[in-house]
């Protein structure tokens, strides 16, 4: 069926959980693709999420980056946010490491508001903290200190 994971999924999970990243990402891609020609939304963003962290570990960032702008995409039609979340959180690492800081930037504000649409503190402490430190990089140090002080506040979803 269609709508549910392949055995590649699970020998791409356990070549990654192995650390043999090659074949890991052999996998995913592989099933990427086909859930992404199928549209399988859900499973999209569940593959993304891992496909996108191999890539990472073999430092293939623009490909990383294009794999959870699909993610992303595809999160909008799936009920659960977190995929968004994932993917935006993802996204702005990336943004930030190719020096893409605006792009970064925005990325995180959408997260920030997806973690207080869940309620998610560490998720609103983790958004507020990178925010500083880019905020800081674009030389914006007043918002920085600002994003720094909510980010260690007790609660941040306040």
């Amino acid at each position: 069926r269609p709508d549910e994971p392949g055995p590649g999924i699970s020998l791409a999970k356990a070549h990654h959980a192995q650390g043999n990243l090659k074949e890991a990402v052999r996998l995913y891609e592989l099933e990427f693709n086909v859930r992404l020609q199928n549209e399988d939304h859900a499973q999209v963003c569940a593959l993304g999420a891992d496909y996108g962290l191999a890539l990472r570990g073999q430092g293939d960032l623009g490909r990383a980056t294009w794999v959870y702008e699909q993610t992303l995409e595809h999160s909008q039609y799936v009920s659960d946010p977190q995929p968004t979340y994932h993917a935006l959180i993802q996204l702005s690492y990336l943004c930030e490491r190719t020096n893409k800081l605006k792009d970064a930037l925005n990325h995180l504000r959408h997260c920030l508001q997806v973690a207080f649409q869940l309620q998610d503190p560490d998720g609103v402490s983790m958004a507020m903290g990178q925010l500083g430190v880019l905020f800081q990089a674009n030389q914006r140090f007043e918002d920085a200190l600002k994003c720094h002080a909510a980010s260690q506040a007790e609660n941040p979803l306040e």
